[in-house]
């Protein structure tokens, strides 16, 4: 058995620049989005957990959609199309 514990090897996370669309807007009202839809728009089953971008730039509630992790990839898929 060694006598000293093994060095762990911290991944480095590259972090990207200022993304407009996740401004002071977003901040402010993708709490509102959830707080008004706890349950996944599309699937209707699972809780929602993204406030989704359904058009750029974001102004108002109704500009997103409350989504579940598994929706979310979906409509991300679906917008890169």
């Amino acid at each position: 058995m060694p006598d000293k514990a093994p060095k762990l090897m911290l991944k480095r996370v590259q972090i990207r620049g200022p993304r407009p669309q996740y401004g002071a807007t977003h901040k402010k009202l993708a709490p509102l989005v959830l707080a008004a839809n706890p349950i996944c728009v599309r699937c209707r089953v699972n809780f929602s957990c993204h406030a989704h971008h359904k058009v750029y730039p974001a102004t108002c509630v109704e500009d997103y959609e409350a989504l579940c992790i598994a929706c979310h990839k979906i409509a991300d898929r679906e917008m890169q199309q």
